[in-house]
């Protein structure tokens, strides 16, 4: 393989990167691809009485919330009586939480994030588009936006370019954008690797994006590879820089592009657990890479003010030995956010209110009327402790409950 020329340098930074394939290895059969263990579930006309309310920016006094069909109204029903009355009292109601990475591969992995209370997850690389609308279609699951297959770079087997014979970067920019954006993608996605994208052409990908009013998301693992991101002006940069602290530059020119970061600092910490990860994300940068540079970096984002969301880069059971489960890596999520700084309080920010805005989902992420009832009854109050996102006593999600809570589901 040819080295890549390096085109542009940003704050002192130019480097080679490769994309993670560890959501790759592990291909679903068509005939699992939809099969459900749950039966879907009815929309109740449902009244949650003398709860708390963590509304999306704070926990409020004990209040009634009610809904019908998808939607939340404060207060009783008028005229209709509601069928489902749920005592709340001493427990605390939180939007439903929204994974904003990962990579799901069939419709059981829903019901699985379902039984932790994630009611959204941001699919970050669909590899079927067939696939990605049969998830985008379970009303009464979690629902699902994605991002098309990801822009690589020529010769890379994980490139999602059409099927033409033509080798990238000499396919135009726009017919790489129109293959994403009509296949209903929801955002687009670039991976800076090795053999590509140059930074003109990661430039020009996210210039055309842009054109057409839509976001582009950037896998990013080394402080390199920021670079190239925040020059390029990418939406969301995805991942993090292990292999040392971001410069004050790079900082800065991300909060005037106005970027968010999704750390997904749960893959990092899993791969310095188990080894067999790690093989699959060391190609992503130098041998150097380190937790503690993970878990610096997210500190320093916070600190400066740049906008994290929480995401995990879940993709279940890979091999016998390698797990990334669905679901749970969430709420440890939260956890490691909370180790990396963040406030109990701004954590859960992460995985609501904060992605909600940031991915343009403007019917969810909060308790408000007329959002989405997309709800967690927990037990105990996740502001005195992130551990308590995990007491989950129910879930609703656009207004159905969902009836197998804490992963139960098979």
């Amino acid at each position: 393989m040819l080295p890549l020329k390096i085109l542009i340098s940003l704050c002192g930074y130019s480097a080679t990167i490769q994309a993670c394939s560890l959501h790759d290895i592990a291909p679903v059969p068509s005939s699992d691809l939809a099969r459900r263990s749950v039966l879907p579930g009815k929309k109740l006309p449902t009244i949650i009485k003398n709860v708390r309310v963590f509304n999306g920016w704070r926990m409020t006094e004990p209040q009634d919330i009610s809904f019908h069909g998808e939607t939340i109204s404060f207060g009783s029903f008028h005229p209709e009586e509601p069928e489902v009355t749920v005592d709340g009292t001493g427990k605390f109601l939180v939007p439903g939480l929204i994974d904003s990475h990962l990579h799901i591969s069939k419709v059981s992995d829903l019901e699985l994030l379902a039984s932790y209370g994630v009611t959204t997850g941001v699919h970050m690389s669909c590899q079927s588009y067939e696939a990605c609308h049969t998830f985008r279609d379970q009303t009464d699951l979690t629902s699902i936006i994605f991002a098309g297959t990801a822009s690589t770079g020529a010769g890379n087997p994980s490139s999602n370019l059409p099927q033409t014979g033509v080798s990238f970067p000499d396919l135009d920019e726009a017919t790489i954008i129109a293959n994403v954006f009509n296949n209903g993608s929801d955002v687009f996605k670039v991976a800076i690797n090795d053999d590509g994208p140059t930074q003109d052409v990661l430039n020009g990908l996210i210039h055309e994006v842009h054109k057409l009013g839509r976001q582009a998301m950037t896998h990013a693992t080394t402080r390199e590879a920021f670079a190239w991101a925040v020059a390029a002006k990418t939406d969301g940069l995805q991942h993090m820089a292990a292999d040392g602290p971001l410069s004050r530059c790079i900082i800065d020119r991300m909060l005037k592009h106005r970027q968010f970061v999704t750390p997904t600092m749960n893959i990092f910490k899993q791969a310095f657990e188990n080894p067999l990860i790690l093989n699959f994300l060391r190609p992503n940068g130098a041998g150097n890479i380190t937790y503690e540079a993970v878990i610096s970096n997210v500190r320093l984002l916070h600190e400066a003010g740049v906008p994290l969301l929480a995401g995990t880069d879940a993709v279940g059971v890979v091999t016998p030995t390698i797990s990334v489960p669905f679901g749970l890596t969430l709420h440890w999520e939260l956890q490691n956010l909370v180790v990396a700084g963040l406030s109990p309080l701004e954590s859960l920010r992460a995985a609501t209110v904060v992605p909600a805005l940031h991915h343009r989902l403007e019917d969810r992420g909060a308790i408000e009327p007329g959002k989405r009832a997309d709800l967690v009854l927990l037990n105990s109050n996740p502001l005195d402790d992130i551990l308590n996102t995990m007491d989950i006593a129910r879930v609703w999600i656009g207004g159905v409950e969902f009836q197998d809570i804490g992963g139960k589901a098979e």
